[in-house]
């Protein structure tokens, strides 16, 4: 289905292009593995189950340790980031950016950050 907004909102700017990288691990202090997985067993402990969608951007960049330059003067990039969190015990997380296969880094700036990912 076709975006509503597309037809009306015809001088849209373009979607940004800027790439983004990982924030090495001496910056962030912490794996964003084990972000997800410390949000995930803080709703485990309430009892909660489902999922957690994040939609600000200064969150989804701290969280997965990314940066880019989409936003003049800040270190962010247009995303939103699903954790689910699964009864049987495991996570998913999906992220959500504009045109993904070029603008994610192919090289990771950051060996620590970058295990078990796959572009």
């Amino acid at each position: 289905p076709k975006n509503p907004v597309d037809a009306v909102w015809t001088d849209q700017p373009d979607p940004p292009k800027t790439d983004i990288n990982v924030l090495a691990m001496k910056y962030a202090g912490k794996r964003w593995q084990d972000k997800v997985s410390d949000a995930a067993e803080a709703m485990r402990n309430r009892g909660l189950h489902g999922a957690v969608i994040v939609t600000s951007l200064d969150e989804t960049a701290w969280l997965l340790n990314l940066r880019a330059d989409d936003i003049e003067y800040n270190p962010f990039f247009i995303s939103y980031v699903i954790i689910k969190v699964n009864q049987d015990g495991t996570n998913q997380v999906q992220l959500f950016i504009y045109d993904k296969d070029t603008r994610l880094a192919k090289a990771s700036t950051d060996s620590e950050s970058s295990e078990n990912v796959t572009l």
